[in-house]
C-alpha cells in the first residue's frame, strides 16, 4: 500500500496540510532510513510523523524527557531521515524508554523554531529485528512525559499522514505540544 507524496507546513506553530507559502517551512510527515534515495511511498518503509514540539528544539525534547526515564537506546535504534524543506535531513537524535526487548522510542528533528518527532512502540523480534506494535500508544506516551515537564499539550492535529500504516494502531494525527 502506498503513502501520500503530500507535504504539510507549519503555520503560526501549528503542522497543516499543504506545502505552505515558505519551502523552508514545509516537510513531509513521514520518516524513513536514511538509505532511500528518494521520499519511499511504499507504507512498509516509512514511520509516520505524529509528534511536533512548538519552541523548543531536539536536545530540550531529550532533556525535557530524561527525568521520566527516557535515555539512549539500549541496542540503539535505525537511523532515518526527514524530508524537511527541499532536502532530505538525518534525525537530530533518538530517545527510548523501557528495555531493549520492549521500548518506546522516539526520533526527532529541529524544525521551524521547534521538533518534529516520530515515536513508536516496538517488541523484539527474530533476529534481533525490533517490530513496531503501535504508533499512537508512544505519541501519548511521549505527550503525556512531556506535560509532567510541565509544557503544554495543545490539541491534536489534523491528519496529515496515512491513518493505520502498516495496520498499526495510529490516526495519522500530529499531536501539538507547546514548550514552557
Amino acid at each position: 500500500m502506498a503513502v501520500s507524496r503530500d507535504w504539510c507546513h507549519v503555520a503560526a506553530g501549528r503542522l497543516e496540510r499543504g506545502p505552505g507559502l515558505m519551502l523552508t517551512r514545509r516537510a513531509w510527515p513521514y520518516t524513513e532510513h536514511w538509505k532511500h534515495l528518494r521520499r519511499c511511498t511504499d507504507e512498509a518503509l516509512v514511520d509516520p510523523m505524529n509528534v511536533h514540539v512548538d519552541g523548543a528544539g531536539p536536545d530540550a525534547v531529550m532533556r525535557a524527557l530524561a527525568p521520566r526515564g527516557w535515555g539512549s537506546p539500549d541496542g540503539g535504534g535505525g537511523v532515518h531521515r526527514a524530508w524537511l524543506g527541499a532536502w532530505p535531513r538525518l534525525m537530530s537524535g533518538q530517545i527510548a524508554l523501557g528495555a531493549h526487548e520492549e521500548r518506546f522510542h522516539l526520533r526527532v528533528w529541529g524544525f521551524a523554531e521547534g521538533t518534529l518527532g516520530a515515536a513508536h512502540h516496538e517488541v523484539l523480534g527474530a533476529n534481533d529485528q525490533h517490530l513496531v506494535t503501535s504508533w499512537d500508544a508512544a505519541r501519548a506516551r511521549v505527550v503525556e512525559d512531556l506535560a509532567a515537564f510541565g509544557w503544554a499539550p495543545a490539541e491534536p492535529g489534523e491528519v496529515l499522514a496515512k491513518p493505520r500504516v502498516r495496520g498499526l494502531e495510529g490516526d495519522g494525527r500530529v499531536w501539538r505540544i507547546v514548550a514552557a
